[in-house]
């Protein structure tokens, strides 16, 4: 995600000290450009508060699909959204999501990955602790995975898209053809 404020890294941030307790060799990755440098600073002044330098890797990928597949777990904590198409590329990419319930969220994932809060650090590192903790956390993981890539194929591929937008343009102009003969 990029480094603004919309995007909540900072509440990640405060999540990733809980995470860290409970898993210590956690990492997590926040891979997108600065959009705002007074947050990104806010940030790092998190990542020292609860000295998570080894745990916290800042960068960027021009390979989101390949950073998506090393992952055991993608989080998307933002507190605006509308339909984020990184959900989409997580799910394509069978990485379980972990996100807050905002915009388009939950009618995209539709039960295939954890909803959480905007804004609630804690509830966010239940619900990655939830698919990093144990052996549970694997089948857990795993099992969101599958359910999240079949849903995307049957929603999200662009033939779906193009058939949907293929009927809606065939139902309104059906309509407009009745209006024009009434």
């Amino acid at each position: 995600a990029r480094i603004f404020a919309l995007k909540g890294i900072d509440v990640l941030l405060e999540a990733a000290a809980i995470v860290r307790d409970q898993v210590p060799n956690v990492l997590f990755r926040v891979l997108g450009e600065s959009a705002d440098p007074d947050y990104q600073q806010q940030c790092i002044r998190i990542v020292a508060k609860h000295r998570l330098e080894n745990n916290i890797e800042w960068g960027e990928t021009c390979d989101p699909a390949a950073a998506l597949v090393a992952a055991h777990v993608f989080c998307l904590p933002s507190i605006s959204e509308g339909m984020p198409y990184s959900i989409l590329e997580a799910m394509l990419s069978g990485c379980p999501v972990v996100a807050t319930d905002v915009g388009n969220v939950a009618s995209m994932l539709a039960g295939t990955g954890i909803l959480v809060p905007p804004k609630d650090p804690v509830c966010l590192a239940g619900a990655l602790l939830s698919l990093l903790q144990d052996d549970d956390a694997r089948a857990l993981r795993e099992s969101l995975s599958a359910a999240a890539l079949e849903r995307v194929h049957k929603h999200y591929t662009m033939d779906v898209c193009a058939q949907n937008f293929e009927g809606l343009y065939r139902k309104l102009t059906a309509c407009q053809t009745i209006s024009q003969t009434a």
